[in-house]
């Protein structure tokens, strides 16, 4: 069986009750989904889209202020 050790006070990670996919140092308090474990923050934010990746989209008001991208074709 796998042992995860947690990157922030090295204690052992178990899995939360709440989900089968999250663990959890019962010690410090530190949580990870088991997909992003042993990456860094910023690698987990590079996954994401930013603030600065949507200022391309302008709010509509017939779609009730959301954003859209413009060029898409319905």
């Amino acid at each position: 069986m796998s042992k995860y050790i947690c990157p922030e006070c090295g204690s052992e990670l178990v899995f939360t009750t709440s989900r089968e996919d999250e663990l959890l140092c019962e010690n410090c308090g530190y949580n990870v989904e088991l997909d992003y474990y042993g990456m860094s923050e910023d690698e987990i934010a590079d996954m994401y889209p930013g603030p600065e990746e949507f200022e391309e989209y302008e709010p509509d008001e017939e779609y009730n202020g959301e954003y859209y991208d413009p060029d898409f074709d319905e």
